[in-house]
């Protein structure tokens, strides 16, 4: 699943009986999030990922991987 939010993509790999109405409403909130936390690092953003390592717990908050 795809979501895009200021320019952004956020994809999602899925298992096949996932609800998806809840994963979509976690993928909101996860792009919300990312966005507030990350907006500064973002805004001159030069291919480097590190400085976003640590969402990880927040991902882990929704999802399982």
């Amino acid at each position: 699943i795809l979501n895009i939010k200021e320019n952004l993509i956020f994809a999602y790999l899925l298992e096949k009986n996932t609800n998806l109405n809840q994963i979509k409403r976690f993928m909101e909130l996860l792009a919300e999030e990312f966005l507030n936390s990350y907006h500064e690092q973002l805004d001159d953003f030069n291919g480097d990922i590190e400085p976003f390592v640590s969402f990880k717990y927040v991902v882990d908050k929704y999802f399982v991987i």
